[in-house]
């Protein structure tokens, strides 16, 4: 069956390299998937086809939405391509697929009346669910199958790159907003650290975890280092290669990220996947709600039961209130 997946920006970062990886064991009777993308290549298990393409020309029998759509204009192309291909005679199918809280208002968006063709609606997370419903799309009855990236088997050959004793991984996202949002919650932070740490050991390195693609404003390579400096000065920042933009597009991959966060004793982070792998491996976390960026919120609130002892979300208090975590 040519199946043709549709995601936004396709490859463009670990997130979106790791949801698309998930894809191809889940329809192997379907050779190569066919991915609309500008790029020339593909991942391994794809065939790119352009940006915009022709279903109907292409003769796809199939369509699925995956990854996270965060922009709301590009999730209204997809679905308007997806459109097409079901007025060929293609079904409809989502898998490990996410809606941020800025590509899903609480008014249906033009389109979304679609998904209630698919024949099967595979959720990543409960606010995608939320979202789902408020539209009133409930058939089929969608399936809320939480983070399977979780799964993930972390890369064997990885852990030999790190010095041996305790770590502590970050990832924060870069940017303006995130930038002054930081003050507010570092005496917060720090107390986590005295309370899940100890005494801090005088050279703690510190392991970034950096998903976002590199040169964005967000990169959250960028963003971990100054964050480490304003958290922990002059504490070593290991994987120096991280950056290095084409080291980290063609080394860091899905399974190096989670054998790093494996490692580490405790990961502090404003993202979903850092967050989602230190579950996965045991790994407290302490969840950094910046400048009204809610993406770390949806996974503590879907796997906070199973989250490893001493992990918490961590919003701004006032300055006149406890920072206590």
């Amino acid at each position: 069956m040519r199946t043709l997946v549709l995601a936004e920006r396709p490859g463009r970062g670990l997130r979106s390299r790791l949801l698309l990886s998930l894809l191809p064991a889940l329809f192997p009777e379907s050779g190569p998937l066919l991915l609309a993308t500008p790029a020339p290549t593909a991942p391994e298990g794809f065939a790119s086809v352009p940006a915009q393409p022709d279903p109907a020309q292409l003769g796809i029998q199939r369509v699925v939405l995956a990854g996270v759509f965060e922009e709301p204009a590009k999730l209204a192309e997809a679905l308007a391509i997806a459109a097409t291909a079901l007025a060929a005679g293609a079904i409809l199918e989502t898998r490990a697929f996410s809606l941020a809280r800025g590509a899903a208002p609480r008014d249906p968006p033009p389109g979304a009346e679609l998904l209630n063709q698919a024949t099967r609606l595979e959720l990543r997370d409960w606010f995608t669910m939320d979202r789902i419903l408020l539209w009133q799309i409930v058939t089929p009855e969608p399936r809320l199958v939480p983070y399977p990236e979780a799964a993930l088997p972390p890369d064997p050959a990885f852990d030999h790159e790190l010095p041996d004793g305790p770590l502590l991984g970050i990832a924060v996202q870069d940017g303006t907003r995130i930038r002054a949002a930081w003050p507010a919650l570092l005496p917060a932070v720090l107390d986590a650290l005295h309370d899940r740490l100890g005494t801090l050991p005088p050279g703690l390195p510190i392991l970034p975890l950096p998903i976002e693609h590199p040169g964005l404003p967000e990169d959250d390579y960028l963003g971990t280092q100054a964050f480490a400096e304003a958290l922990l000065p002059d504490r070593p920042l290991l994987l120096p290669e991280l950056a290095n933009p084409v080291w980290r597009r063609r080394q860091w991959s899905p399974g190096r990220l989670k054998a790093a966060v494996a490692r580490c004793s405790l990961v502090i982070t404003n993202q979903d996947i850092p967050a989602v792998f230190a579950q996965a491996c045991g790994v407290p976390v302490l969840g950094l709600v910046l400048s009204g960026d809610r993406r770390v919120v949806t996974p503590f609130g879907q796997l906070a039961n199973t989250m490893a002892p001493s992990s918490a979300l961590l919003y701004p208090r006032p300055a006149s209130s406890s920072a206590r975590a």
